[in-house]
Formats: C-alpha cells, sequence, structure tokens
C-alpha cells in the first residue's frame, strides 16, 4: 500500500529512520478521533516487531512510539468501537478500580499490583491536593512542573515479568482568561492499542475529572478538566489480532475509506441516562457475594437466586461522583 496522509497525525523527523522505533504525535478532539488516529499511524508507520505476549504462528504486530494528544476528552463521541472489548459493567467495573480501588484486595492475591493501589501509595492523591493549595496560598500560582504521582516500584518492578503499564500521572495547570485549566498527561511504558487503550482513557480521563472537582472543592475556585495527552513507549498492535481478526484486511482498510465517523460512538449509547445505578448496584452486589463465598463475577441470575435485591442493593455514594 502506497503512503497515506492521515488527518490529525504528525510525524517527527525520526519517525523513519531504519530499525529505530518510529515517533509520532496523533490528535483528535474526541477520544474516538485521537484512538482512529493513533491505530492508523500504528498500522502504517510502525515496524514491524515481536509485540510483548507475542504468540508463535502468529505474524509479527506493529509498535511505536506515540503521543496522542485528546483536545476535548469529554466531548461526543467519546468511544471508539472497535476499541471496546467488554460489556457495560465491566467497563464501569475498570473505572471503578482505577478510581476507588474496588480491585485492591487482589493484590497480592491473583494480581501484582493495581494502578489504584499504585498511585494512593503513600496518601500520593492528598499530599499532591495540599501541595497545589500550599502553591497557591503562597505563590499565587499553581504552575508548577512537580505535580506527579508515581506509580513505578524499582524496588519491586525491576524484577517483574510484567510491570505496571502505567508510570506516571502528570497535571498541569494553565489560566485562560481568568478560568484554570488542568492538563493531565500519562506515561506509559508498554500497552496494547486496539483492546486496552480506550478502557485506559475511559477510566484515567474519569479521574483527570473526579481530582479536578475535589481540587476545587479545597482550593475554593473551579478547576476545570482539559485535554489529555497520552504518552507510550511501546504502543502496539498485536500479530494475534492481524491474523485473528482480519484487521489488515478488513478494519484498516475500511477505516481509510469511510473516516473515524463511522467507528465512533456517543457514550449514551452505552450508558443512557439512568442506567449507570443499575451497573454500579450489580457491581457492589457482586463484590459482596465475592466476599462471602468467594465467587467472582457471579452473574445477576446467580446473585438473584442468592437473594440479592438488584433494584435496591446499596453502593459507595462516591461512585456516583
Amino acid at each position: 500500500m502506497g503512503e497515506v496522509v492521515i488527518p490529525g497525525i504528525e510525524v517527527s523527523d525520526f519517525a523513519f529512520i531504519p530499525s529505530l522505533l518510529p515517533v509520532g504525535l496523533v490528535r483528535g478532539r474526541t477520544i474516538a478521533e485521537a484512538q482512529f488516529n493513533a491505530v492508523l499511524f500504528c498500522w502504517q508507520k510502525g515496524v514491524r516487531a515481536r509485540t510483548p505476549k507475542h504468540q508463535e504462528g502468529y505474524p509479527l504486530g506493529y509498535d511505536a512510539n506515540i503521543t496522542v494528544v485528546v483536545e476535548e476528552p469529554f466531548a461526543e463521541p467519546r468511544i471508539f468501537t472497535p476499541g471496546v472489548c467488554d460489556n457495560e459493567a465491566g467497563i464501569e467495573k475498570y473505572r471503578l478500580e482505577v478510581l476507588y480501588g474496588i480491585g485492591d484486595y487482589r493484590v497480592g492475591l491473583d494480581w501484582d499490583y493495581t494502578y489504584h493501589e499504585r498511585y494512593t501509595r503513600y496518601n500520593q492523591v492528598q499530599r499532591l491536593i495540599q501541595k497545589i493549595v500550599n502553591d497557591w496560598k503562597t505563590k499565587g500560582r499553581i504552575s508548577g512542573r512537580d505535580y506527579q504521582l508515581s506509580l513505578w516500584d524499582p524496588a519491586m518492578d525491576l524484577e517483574r515479568e510484567d510491570a505496571p503499564c502505567c508510570q506516571i500521572i502528570s497535571i498541569r495547570f494553565f489560566e485562560v482568561k481568568g478560568c484554570w485549566i488542568a492538563v493531565m498527561q500519562i506515561l506509559f511504558r508498554s500497552r496494547d492499542l486496539i483492546k486496552a487503550w480506550w478502557h485506559n482513557v475511559w477510566a484515567f480521563t474519569d479521574f483527570q475529572r473526579v481530582f479536578c472537582k475535589k481540587l476545587s472543592q479545597v482550593i475554593g475556585f473551579e478547576i476545570t478538566a482539559g485535554p489529555y495527552i497520552d504518552h507510550s513507549f511501546s504502543l502496539h498492535i498485536y500479530g494475534s489480532y492481524l491474523a485473528r481478526e482480519n484487521l489488515e484486511t478488513g478494519l484498516f482498510p475500511r477505516m481509510l475509506e469511510k473516516g473515524w465517523q463511522a467507528f465512533a460512538m456517543d457514550s449514551s449509547v452505552l450508558f443512557p441516562e439512568g442506567k449507570m445505578p443499575e451497573i454500579r448496584r450489580f457491581i457492589s452486589a457482586q463484590m459482596d457475594f465475592y466476599s462471602k463465598t468467594g465467587q467472582a463475577n457471579a452473574t445477576e441470575t446467580a446473585l438473584q437466586k442468592a437473594g440479592y435485591d438488584l433494584n435496591n442493593f446499596p453502593y459507595p455514594s462516591e461512585w456516583d461522583e
């Protein structure tokens, strides 16, 4: 296939040096548009490589160092449909794991870490909020470059086969016409572009929103969540996807032909108004059932047979933030 010009994509001068990892900057107004452009960049410009978890017998995957800028992360359409690989309850459960640590109990059992467990270590979030507030009170500004949360633990992760993909969360603040905007940047060492990227971004942009809400309450004026910037040292498309799911001959050519809007969906389609409390009651009941029986991911039928009233089962109020 010949050279393809992809709107929203910029490529550094180093992108085409033979045998080196391609480097690209990808933009999109929404999450859906940004992921669409990232997938096409990785396919068109990425190096063919044995990606992490490469399976023998499958073709080589694609790999690149990509920075993705989402200019308006809360604008619709927020969903890149090929990137969604779970149902509504699974998507919400992952968001709750990242924001509120509902999976932290598994650390040391069958998981080595959760993102929530890592970024809340050493009371990092509360200390960061207090540092920002103190800077405002003492300096009259919050433009520091050191507002970061760390998820990397060298004492543990240097020897791990599968260390946390997310490494650092960084937040910068800018005053624009009297309004304070928080730009969040996240650094990932490695991740799956097709089936992990969207779920990560869905959860972490909501972390950005909730962080701004909490900071606004403490600092005394509104902080608005602004652009989301996503850096990946290795953003890859697995060779197994190319073989099993016909991405090379099916999805990618259709993307070029139809444009990003054909692969985008408003979040209200997955989560119509009034649906979230129902999903959260179900997740809360699943967690309660697990605590009593050790059985994870109980179905709605199993929970009802066990006597759970899924129309009224309580869940923590913070889940509605």
